[in-house]
């Protein structure tokens, strides 16, 4: 009977802890995250907004300064053949593009505080033309450089052949030479300082011609005139000659077949008909042998 009692004392409490378990197992359970976590988590979130709000905010700012719009920034509009500016640009950087033309009816300029570079590559990227405009200087490297007129007609051409100046047919060789193929007009020639003036026709004959006379004069130094077969001065009115002492080098002189040679140093000046000066013996009367005027 003893044992009875006590296994129907132990079925009864195990049966009342089931049931307890039961119970609690029946109650909802809480599902999320507490305490310290999810002050963090609220945390980490405001700073999400606010740095979202700052972008915003930093975004808006530089829109308006910026002053963007559909076509572009400010000034600058991009269209389909490229990009167009209205007003200055300042470019912080090199500037590579095919094509700079400005508005109609505005100039294009272009400032540079350390001067301006412009170069042109081959299909090799290797430079063929270098303009360079300093703060004192204006330079270009490259094969030919022209200067042409509103007509497209060239008025100066430099290359490795020399210096040609239009259609004058002057070139400056840079010899200190320049060759003229055809006729010029000056109303000045004038020789370096420090150096002769030379003025030389090497195949063709030099004229000099002046309307109103031709004036040559060497203050410091000496005139030369040479010519290979003849030299001709034509005046239509008067010829002066004016110096100190005249010379004539090598003249014909007329010497009698007959009687003693004449070996003094003082002869008379004669002239022929046709123009031709020569050399007599003095109190002569300019007797002149048969060949001395042919």
């Amino acid at each position: 009977m003893g044992k009875g009692r006590s296994r129907t004392s132990n079925d009864n409490s195990n049966y009342h802890a089931d049931r307890d378990t039961e119970l609690l197992d029946d109650r909802p359970q809480p599902v999320g995250i507490y305490g310290w976590r999810k002050r963090c988590l609220y945390g980490f979130i405001l700073l999400l907004v606010i740095l979202t709000v700052l972008n915003l905010a930093l975004l808006v700012w530089m829109l308006r300064v910026l002053n963007f719009n559909w076509d572009g920034i400010k000034n600058v509009k991009f269209t389909e053949d490229g990009m167009r500016t209205e007003g200055q640009v300042e470019f912080l950087d090199s500037l590579y593009t095919e094509n700079i033309q400005s508005l109609q009816s505005t100039a294009l300029k272009i400032d540079s505080s350390r001067g301006v570079h412009i170069r042109a590559r081959n299909e090799d990227n290797n430079i063929t033309n270098h303009f360079v405009i300093a703060n004192k200087t204006v330079s270009s490297r490259c094969e030919l450089f022209e200067i042409k007129n509103s007509k497209g007609q060239t008025k100066l051409s430099v290359s490795n052949n020399g210096v040609k100046f239009g259609n004058m047919d002057v070139t400056f060789t840079g010899s200190s030479k320049v060759n003229f193929t055809g006729s010029i007009a000056t109303p000045n020639v004038r020789g370096p300082v420090s150096e002769p003036l030379r003025v030389e026709a090497i195949s063709t004959q030099l004229r000099v011609v002046g309307d109103e006379g031709v004036y040559v004069t060497a203050p410091a130094g000496k005139i030369l005139i040479k010519s290979a077969n003849q030299l001709s001065l034509i005046a239509n009115k008067n010829m002066y000659l004016q110096a100190k002492d005249y010379y004539i080098k090598k003249p014909r002189v007329s010497s009698p077949q007959s009687g003693t040679p004449y070996t003094g140093t003082v002869y008379e000046l004669c002239i022929c008909e046709s123009g031709r000066l020569f050399l007599s013996q003095p109190n002569s009367d300019c007797k002149a042998t048969d060949t001395i005027c042919q």
